[in-house]
């Protein structure tokens, strides 16, 4: 979704989505988490634009409800992702200057810039749900995942492969002699 920046009014605008009525939305978050995207998920966005002579400030939430498949046990388990959103956007200008390298703060990672006569609020919402993903999802934090051995999810049942004292897959490796030269 695209809004001109000539139509902010002084005292801002608060902009409400959703998955089911609003489609640019719905297209944000189908392609964000497509693999994840059973039809049925759903997803929510308030957000406030704000300008300042010709800055915009961009604050807000998106909240979704994904069913997702933990990377340790493979179950799938309802997944709550709740994203504050907020940004500064100025315009982009033309800076001239030498190559200078400095390190990002937590305010230059909230701090965009925007060319033309317009902000494409797709964009930033779904770099945001993006940068706001975990590494891994896990069903619980003490999930014991599957058995290498027999595959059976540690979580409901137990099995008797600990038990047993088998071959491992590098014992051939004892046999080679690795020394630095």
């Amino acid at each position: 979704m695209k809004i001109k920046i000539s139509e902010i009014p002084v005292e801002g605008v608060h902009l409400t989505a959703e998955l089911a009525s609003d489609p640019w939305f719905g297209e944000v978050v189908r392609e964000t988490f497509r693999k994840d995207s059973d039809g049925q998920n759903k997803a929510s966005a308030s957000l406030f634009l704000e300008k300042t002579c010709d800055n915009i400030s961009l604050r807000g939430v998106a909240s979704l409800d994904l069913k997702q498949e933990c990377d340790r046990c493979l179950d799938f388990f309802p997944y709550h992702l709740s994203v504050p959103i907020e940004m500064t956007l100025a315009p982009l200008q033309n800076v001239q200057g030498g190559e200078k390298t400095e390190e990002l703060t937590t305010e230059d990672e909230n701090f965009s810039f925007y060319k033309g006569e317009e902000i494409n609020l797709s964009e930033i919402i779904r770099e945001t749900l993006v940068l706001a993903l975990p590494i891994r999802y896990l069903c619980q934090e003490s999930c014991k995942g599957i058995c290498p051995q027999c595959g059976i999810n540690l979580n409901h049942n137990a099995c008797n492969c600990h038990d047993q004292t088998g071959h491992s897959q590098f014992a051939v490796l004892k046999k080679f002699n690795f020394r630095k030269k």
